[in-house]
């Protein structure tokens, strides 16, 4: 007789639509990419990589020394690099969303990064429209008054989640936005500043190394090449930091659809109709 084999445990789906309160909004955020690492890594590295690489050139190369400011170079290399960073941002947001919407669809294309590279594509200058209309939105808002500019930036802050997960335009997506966090102010308000302070942690644990090596150098004395070895490795460790960036946009998306539960129990009418399905079936 064959010896019985242990039951493996097939690690249950992550549910969105659930209405959550702060702590539960954290952890989910951390469940949900400690479940989806291997394979979500794996296509942030695939799209953001590429980028990442592009930013560390032209931050070490492209850009003229501070002595030449206000010149030509100077300025060309600065604009070349607040597009790359625009870039960035919008991929990044691009690719949580996307990832984030197919795994609730139960797509497995979003295991395929070539496939991921078409969805973020095909929403790319889309998305930059919304992102440039939010900044000058947000700009003006500040040059104002401080108070409306806070308050704006707040309520706004689900609007690209909104644009991407439900493919609406700016107007949509900003009314969206502010119907959601409608009396979650505050709520919104503390998580922001909490999975920031979360992501800076991580980020000062990345730089950590080469604040240590840049300390030491400098106690024993150090060239001037030295000292430029140690900024260029601090500026390239800082884009690798990037990839942090994931748990907020990450936590607003579980934000996102936790407010929708909480208003409009959208999870709940889903399940109602897939047990109709299965009845009628």
């Amino acid at each position: 007789m064959q010896p019985m084999q242990p039951l493996t445990e097939i690690p249950m789906r992550f549910e969105f639509y659930r209405a959550r309160d702060f702590g539960d909004t954290l952890s989910a955020t951390f469940t949900f990419l400690r479940q989806e690492f291997v394979p979500f890594g794996k296509i942030l590295v695939y799209i953001l990589g590429p980028l990442l690489i592009v930013s560390v050139i032209v931050e070490l190369f492209f850009q003229a020394p501070p002595e030449e400011a206000l010149t030509g170079p100077y300025w060309a290399g600065v604009g070349l690099l607040l597009v790359v960073t625009l870039m960035q941002q919008v991929v990044l947001a691009l690719i949580v969303n996307h990832y984030i919407r197919l795994y609730i669809a139960n797509d497995e294309s979003r295991f395929d990064p070539k496939a991921m590279v078409g969805y973020c594509a095909e929403t790319f200058w889309r998305i930059v429209g919304v992102e440039i209309l939010l900044g000058l939105m947000l700009g003006l808002a500040f040059l104002l008054l401080i108070v409306p500019g806070v308050y704006l930036s707040i309520s706004s802050s689900l609007l690209v989640t909104a644009a991407i997960q439900e493919d609406c335009p700016f107007s949509d997506a900003l009314a969206r936005s502010t119907q959601l966090i409608k009396q979650y102010w505050w709520y919104t308000l503390g998580l922001i500043i909490i999975v920031s302070i979360i992501m800076y942690i991580f980020q000062l644990v990345l730089f950590a190394p080469t604040f240590v090596m840049s300390f030491v150098t400098a106690m024993h004395g150090f060239t001037e090449s030295t000292d430029t070895v140690w900024v260029k490795a601090a500026q390239a460790v800082g884009h690798l930091a990037t990839f942090f960036y994931v748990i907020p946009l990450v936590a607003l998306v579980v934000h996102f659809y936790s407010q929708i539960e909480k208003k409009e129990a959208a999870g709940l009418e889903r399940k109602v109709a897939s047990l109709d399905g299965l009845a009628e079936g």
